[in-house]
């Protein structure tokens, strides 16, 4: 009976144990730096009541009878990963992603911490803001370019100002919409019956008045073309319509790298082949000899045409 009672007690114990971690880690949930610990167990020593007997040729052998002891702490571990980095909305707190330490001095002592709640004392001295140690690192040598072998405290003091200057140079820079409606322009059509009068406006259609058209004609705003078809009678047609006007359009001949150098943003193409090289920002489009040739209008893009630039340099 008493076995058995030591038994339980010492899984009580030890589980009071693994409680008492769990509650800490609990408590540190939002202690900078904290790392969470576990608890492992291990089994205690065995009391024997009988051995074990060795099989003979006419019995087998039998297993040795043990009553456990109860168990005790294997270990009580810190789990050293890597938690999740949350804003605090102050510029001198931070956080190491992977593994590492921030290095702390306090007179001839070093110590290593993940918490990262820092801010600069009067000297401009970088230090931690819960013990007053200072942060130390290793700095970026300006002759050779390379960091120093040794470490040293983290100073910004010659940093901290600067003589004013007065601002000698503005660079602004701003695009106007490219796809601003063009103002409305006047088409004429002459219309005989039995063929189809086509009217392409040589870019992307926005709006088309179609009360001066007639009911069947055929509006293709992506191809920027007027149909007016075959069986239309006879007569004479001004549409009234608006283009995007910064739309044009280029055309390749197989044999012949084609290379077109706008000198502005490209904001959208379409149609081009896949093995087509696009610099958006500088506006170079090309289009390898290897290519068979591509009708003009088939490869369409927009550009900034309007773009204004101011600099502003101190």
């Amino acid at each position: 009976m008493m076995r058995s009672l030591f038994a339980g007690v010492s899984g009580l114990k030890n589980h009071q144990t693994r409680m008492d971690v769990i509650g800490n880690n609990i408590a540190n949930v939002n202690t900078p730096g904290y790392k969470k610990s576990r608890v492992t167990f291990q089994d205690m020593l065995s009391q024997t009541l009988r051995g074990a007997s060795n099989p003979t040729s006419g019995r087998a052998g039998t297993n040795p009878m043990q009553v456990g002891l109860g168990m005790s702490l294997s270990s009580i571990d810190v789990i050293h990963g890597p938690g999740s980095p949350q804003s605090t909305g102050k510029n001198t707190d931070l956080a190491i992603e992977g593994e590492g330490f921030f290095i702390l001095r306090n007179g001839d002592n070093v110590f290593y911490t993940r918490a990262g709640n820092f801010d600069f004392d009067t000297n401009k001295n970088f230090y931690n803001t819960s013990n007053g140690m200072i942060v130390e690192g290793y700095l970026l040598d300006p002759d050779t370019g390379k960091l120093k072998e040794s470490r040293e405290p983290l100073n910004l003091a010659q940093f901290s100002s600067c003589k004013p200057k007065a601002t000698s140079f503005a660079d602004f820079a701003k695009n106007i919409d490219s796809n601003e409606e063009a103002n409305g322009q006047t088409g004429e059509m002459v219309h005989t019956t039995g063929t189809d009068t086509v009217l392409n406006v040589g870019g992307l259609l926005k709006n088309v008045d179609t009360t001066t058209l007639p009911a069947t004609a055929v509006i293709d705003y992506t191809a920027g073309t007027i149909t007016i078809p075959a069986t239309e009678a006879d007569g004479t047609f001004n549409p009234v319509y608006s283009c995007y006007d910064s739309q044009k359009t280029i055309s390749h001949t197989n044999g012949t790298d084609t290379v077109i150098e706008l000198g502005k943003p490209i904001t959208e193409i379409t149609g081009l082949p896949a093995s087509a090289i696009v610099d958006y920002t500088t506006g170079k489009i090309t289009i390898p000899a290897s290519e068979p040739d591509i009708a003009a209008g088939s490869i369409k893009y927009t550009n900034a045409d309007y773009q204004r630039t101011m600099v502003v340099h101190d």
